[in-house]
């Protein structure tokens, strides 16, 4: 992609010693929270070099919500700064001067921080390996899984991005955009009595219970907390993921018009 925003972005990123601090602080973490659930799924069981096929796909759930979860923690922040960064530092206006399309820098900024959780993802897959190697969950569901994170990672990007364009400090813009996300994580399941099509992290989980057979718990589940459309039911994820975008595309859009706005 031929963005100079993204290029620089990159540029000033990679440079940071801050990127291989938060790296290693990501996989330390998921290590960590990978042993403990190989301890709670495997330590208190009697067998020994036994290792039963639920358990693989109990433990492979596990870290896929596990590392989701950091990734929630991680995106706003990223993205929440992009714009209000730049103001603080007084290279906005400059910024504007240098790119004369608002669009070209909210996808750069976007392209930027989704290239971090790609990073970030990439990283992680030794961990994720060491589940694979015992078996039960194959290479195809652990690529499903990458891209699922890197799109939901785009929609709440795009959430960060646009409290970005139209708040006056990162401060603020961050304890929106992280209160906006615990809204549509928990908000959609107290307020609406059931989860709902914008959660992302209902979306995460719709998905590992397909991938480990346990598709029909998520649907008895649905059809206890309310009644939901079957066909919905069966392809949560692909509407989900469609819904989202959608959002995501209208908050990137919005958020174009903020920065021009900015400008004139």
């Amino acid at each position: 992609m031929d963005n100079p925003i993204l290029k620089k972005e990159q540029k000033v990123r990679t440079r940071s010693p801050r990127l291989m601090l938060l790296v290693a602080g990501y996989n330390l973490g998921l290590t960590v929270l990978l042993i403990l659930a190989f301890f709670m799924i495997y330590g208190a069981k009697p067998e020994v070099g036994m290792a039963r096929y639920q358990d693989t796909l109990t433990l492979y759930a596990l870290m896929g919500v596990f590392q989701f979860a950091l990734l929630l923690l991680i995106v706003p922040t990223l993205t929440a700064s992009a714009i209000t960064g730049e103001k603080e530092r007084q290279t906005f206006d400059i910024l504007m001067i240098a790119n004369k399309k608002p669009g070209a820098i909210i996808i750069g900024k976007l392209s930027a921080s989704v290239n971090m959780i790609l990073l970030l993802i990439v990283s992680s897959l030794p961990i994720l390996a060491i589940v694979f190697s015992v078996g039960g969950v194959s290479i195809i569901d652990i690529v499903m899984y990458v891209v699922v994170c890197l799109l939901e990672a785009v929609f709440v990007g795009s959430i960060g991005l646009f409290f970005s364009s139209i708040s006056k400090t990162t401060v603020r813009a961050t304890i929106v955009s992280y209160a906006t996300v615990l809204l549509l994580v928990t908000g959609t399941v107290l307020v609406l009595g059931m989860p709902c099509l914008t959660n992302p992290l209902i979306t995460l989980i719709a998905l590992l219970m397909e991938q480990t057979g346990n598709g029909g718990l998520f649907a008895q589940y649905m059809n206890r907390a309310g009644r939901c459309n079957a066909f919905v039911l069966e392809h949560w994820v692909i509407i989900s993921v469609v819904v989202q975008m959608m959002m995501g595309g209208i908050l990137l859009r919005f958020s174009t018009r903020n920065i021009d706005r900015i400008k004139k």
